[in-house]
């Protein structure tokens, strides 16, 4: 819903909830997005709590929600969250248009079951639709900080020539492993956010998701909505490309459509 711009701009409430069992006040990157974007669109934040995933524990009956992140089946809101599935599965095919014919996807297991669930699936489900040039490789899980030994045992059967991981330390420590006349594979990693160094890979957009979910809380507060709505929906942010070295010849940055 368009907002009207005839209308007397009033500031309102908001208070951030982040649901989770891993994060603190510290570690919680999509609620410093929305107290950031509160602050700049004008509103107030009224507080900012962390809870543990258990929905129950909460009175939503009074308050106006918006999930930012993967819908809650104990809380059916109103959800925005990245789309880590079309991620994976479209830089695959955008590897395979390079000529990439052994992707190896690595796994981090701080991440949680869910994430590293969807991302396997995504990796499975690429398989299915593609000729029998492209050799389909096992995925492993490995944390960055043990990834170098542990990943190099498991690489060098498998001949892969890319590998998609979550973080670039996954390179660096696999390099640092191999021996000197023993090249590694090339990167692409899965999630740009944070990363300062350049690399190829996949921009989930994370802020943008938080803008979209601020946005729409304000739409139901307008519209003094409160509590579970009679049906839910869930936006998926569409992840950006992004170019860098590490990879063979390649496009500039675009949205990867599905």
């Amino acid at each position: 819903m368009p907002i009207d711009e005839s209308r007397t701009f009033l500031p309102v409430n908001i208070a951030v909830l982040t649901v989770s069992d891993t994060r603190d006040l510290a570690s919680d990157r999509s609620g410093d997005t929305l107290a950031e974007r509160i602050g700049k669109a004008g509103h107030r934040l009224a507080a900012r709590e962390i809870c543990k995933d258990e929905a129950g524990l909460i009175d939503w009956s009074q308050v106006t929600t918006v999930i930012a992140g993967e819908p809650w089946a104990e809380a059916p809101f109103h959800a925005v969250a990245v789309d880590r599935s079309a991620a994976v599965w479209q830089a695959l095919r955008r590897l395979a248009a390079m000529g990439y014919r052994r992707p190896g996807l690595v796994l981090d297991p701080t991440l949680g079951a869910r994430r590293l669930s969807e991302d396997t699936a995504a990796h499975l489900a690429h398989f299915h639709g593609v000729g029998e040039n492209i050799g389909m490789v096992d995925r492993i899980v490995s944390s960055p900080d043990v990834a170098g030994p542990h990943l190099a045992t498991w690489l060098r059967p498998r001949a892969c020539d890319v590998l998609l991981a979550h973080s670039p330390a996954v390179l660096e420590q696999l390099r640092s492993a191999l021996p000197s006349d023993e090249a590694a594979p090339d990167l692409c990693c899965l999630d740009l956010e944070g990363v300062s160094a350049p690399v190829a890979g996949v921009d989930l957009r994370h802020e943008a998701a938080g803008l979209r979910a601020m946005e729409l809380l304000i739409e139901q507060v307008l519209k003094n909505e409160r509590g579970m709505p009679a049906v839910p929906s869930i936006t998926r942010v569409s992840p950006l490309w992004v170019s860098g070295p590490g990879l063979r010849a390649q496009a500039g940055s675009a949205a990867i459509a599905a």
